[in-house]
Order: structure tokens, then sequence, then C-alpha cells
């Protein structure tokens, strides 16, 4: 089934093939982006109970290595002793802004999201970022785990970009279509083994980027690449699929074992690229 869909990311119908029928995704031979076209009446609505029941483990445990790798990237990019505004694009339980509240005093911090929150210094924005108008350009603009959700990532694309000033930095996270758990989902399934590849592939991320296909969307939209890292989380913040005691304890046995041989080769399970709209 070749060329009656458009990528999502390159636009290209040509060289797009149905990849798997049962949930209707599609991959892209040019750009080697997987996307999963959904209509709004079936795309995943984000409520308090995905985040406390759907995804329990990984809200309950905010990656703060990473969120100081973050920081560190904002002091080192920015002008020294700026004061500088931020938003987080999609911020979840706000984890990222409260970290950055107690480490940066510089920063004015930002977030929208659909989830209601309040806090003293941080001014929260419950709303669709799409809809939303910013009175003036943010220095910095976050978005993690966001992107793979969006039905069109051209158009996610196109309002990071609208809320950075001339020179503003992007920090953008998602799952890496080339890390190693991925390989092995799509090489177990011609097996007749579809858990590991209906995992990656849940139905809730219409986007599956590899490190091409982001580079791809950004470079498009005027970003220009200053850091890609491949990296994984803490496995205390995975989610388990439900199961008694000792299957949950060989499935995190495993989830480790992974996630030490994609350190290795360089392929882990996220993709973080840091980068500047260009002036």
């Amino acid at each position: 089934m070749n060329g009656s869909m458009l990528c999502a990311v390159c636009l290209t119908a040509d060289e797009v093939r149905l990849m798997d029928q049962a949930i209707g995704l599609y991959f892209c031979g040019r750009c080697r982006h997987a996307f999963t076209p959904r209509p709004k009446h079936q795309q995943e609505v984000y409520e308090e109970s995905y985040y406390l029941e759907k995804h329990p483990n990984w809200f309950a445990n905010p990656n703060y290595p990473f969120f100081e790798y973050l920081r560190k990237k904002i002091e080192h990019y920015l002008p020294k002793g700026k004061r500088a505004r931020l938003m987080d694009a999609g911020h979840g339980t706000g984890d990222l802004l409260k970290y950055l509240d107690q480490k940066n005093a510089n920063l004015d911090l930002t977030g929208i999201d659909s989830l209601k929150m309040e806090h003293p210094r941080i001014h929260f924005i419950q709303g669709d970022f799409f809809q939303d108008t910013a009175k003036e350009p943010y220095d910095v603009v976050t978005s993690l785990m966001v992107v793979e959700h969006v039905n069109d990532p051209r158009s996610f694309a196109k309002k990071m970009y609208e809320y950075l000033v001339p020179g503003g930095l992007l920090m953008i996270s998602t799952n890496n279509n080339d890390s190693l758990i991925y390989v092995i989902g799509r090489l177990l399934k011609p097996l007749g083994v579809r858990v590991v590849f209906d995992r990656v592939y849940s139905d809730h991320h219409l986007q599956h980027f590899t490190n091409a296909s982001l580079r791809r969307l950004l470079e498009n939209h005027g970003f220009e690449i200053l850091e890609l890292r491949n990296h994984n989380y803490p496995l205390k913040a995975v989610d388990t699929p439900p199961a008694g005691p000792i299957v949950t304890k060989m499935y995190l046995a495993a989830v480790w074992v992974l996630f030490r041989v994609s350190e290795i080769l360089g392929n882990g399970f996220f993709q973080t690229y840091v980068c500047r709209k260009k002036a």
C-alpha cells in the first residue's frame, strides 16, 4: 500500500508504506519516520487519570538527572546573568518547572497543558498550546515527551518556532524509533511475538521519530541543531504492565538489560535535541 498516505514529516507519498495494519502504522522510506494517523475523536484525552492511573511510575518518579542536564544546557547557551522567559509546552505535572524554580532564580517560568495547576512562582496555563497566543516570545522553550502525541508534527514545530525570540533555545525530547527496544520489537513481530512491538508502538503515540526524521522536522522549520543526546530514563520510572510480582521483576530485569546495552550502543530509548531558532 504505497502512495496513498503523506508522510507526517517530509510530506512524501511515494515512499510511504503500511507497516502494520492492526494499529494503522505507516513508515516513510525517505525520512524513516513512522506514524499512526488518528482523527481527533480517536485520539487520547489527557485528563488527570492519564497521569495518575495510566502512567503512575513515570509521573511519581521525575527524572531529576535529566532535568539537571537541561538546566545546564540553558545556563550554557544563554548569556550569563540574563534573566530569561521559559515556556514548557505540555508540562504534565510540572516537575521540570518546579525543579528549575528551585535551581535557577534567573528564569521566569510558564507552562501550558490540559491539567490545571497552581504555583506561587510559576505561571501555569490550562489550555492547548496550539491555541495559545503568547503576549511576548520566550527565550527558551522545552517540550518533553509531547510531540509523539500530536497528529501534525509540522504544526507543532511551527508553534515552537513562533514561541521563541530570534536565537531562542528549544529543547525537545521524544522516543527514538531507532533505539534498541524498537529494533527488537520489529524483529520479533514477524516471528509472531508482538508484545514488544505493541508496547513501543502504543496507540497513544501517533509519531515515532528517528534521529534523522526529528532533525529533518526541526531544520525544515527554522532551527539550527546544537546537540543531540540519545538516552534512557530511571528504571523506577518504568510503567510495568499489569502482572504479578514475579512477572513484574522479570519485566524490569529485561528492561534494565536493554537500557544498559543501548547505552553502550548509543541508541537509547529517548532522544533529546537542543537547538536554536535561526535569527
